[in-house]
């Protein structure tokens, strides 16, 4: 830009015109060499970075920085393969909405984590017989006191062709297309609902 604003001022016309290729052309292959031996130059031209620029460059050291933290977090990743957008596992009711969303951070109200809080004595299942805790597995797949409702639940992901649903199915992080994921998050909603749970979840 300098060399071309010091040729204006001297009256010299300088024309651009774009090439396809380098390859052949005495000129541009001299001009890559040059190229080539400015980059093992020690001092750099500074220009200043633009704030779009800017906050483009720390996104994506953010969005790194935060997939690889998510690799390495064996529970999440259990059930999400990626940090890319779940918009499947939406709900438009907020309180159902809230539910899923603690259920797959693993910070529910449900017994065994209020207990693991401090907040409750015992983190059995006060539901059925079992003497187990009361976590997401228990509620969601196990606990005799919902069979009722699960066995509803179940019939209708047999339907999706979810025969023997884990978690990873019912909370959205399963190989189904978006459209039968959405589905499942309603039947899931729709399971809580009928469990008379949702004001403790």
């Amino acid at each position: 830009v300098r060399v071309y604003g010091a040729a204006n001022a001297h009256g010299w016309k300088i024309s651009f015109q774009w090439i396809p290729s380098h390859c052949g052309i005495e000129g541009n292959e001299r001009a890559d060499a040059l190229a080539g031996e400015a980059h093992s130059l020690d001092n750099k031209d500074n220009y200043p970075v633009q704030l779009e620029e800017l906050y483009l460059i720390i996104g994506k050291a953010y969005q790194a920085k935060w997939a690889a933290h998510w690799s390495a977090n064996r529970r999440q990743n259990d059930l999400r393969d990626s940090i890319s957008p779940w918009p499947h596992t939406r709900h438009p009711c907020r309180a159902y909405d809230v539910i899923l969303t603690r259920f797959r951070m693993n910070h529910t109200k449900l017994n065994s984590h209020m207990a693991a809080k401090k907040l409750l004595d015992s983190p059995l299942c006060t539901n059925c017989n079992m003497n187990i805790a009361e976590g997401i597995h228990h509620f969601l797949l196990i606990c005799p006191g919902y069979s009722q409702q699960r066995q509803k639940l179940r019939s209708s992901l047999s339907n999706l062709g979810v025969v023997n649903p884990t978690i990873k199915d019912l909370l959205g992080g399963s190989d189904l297309d978006p459209q039968a994921k959405s589905k499942i998050t309603h039947l899931v909603s729709r399971f809580i609902s009928e469990t008379g749970r949702v004001r403790d979840l």
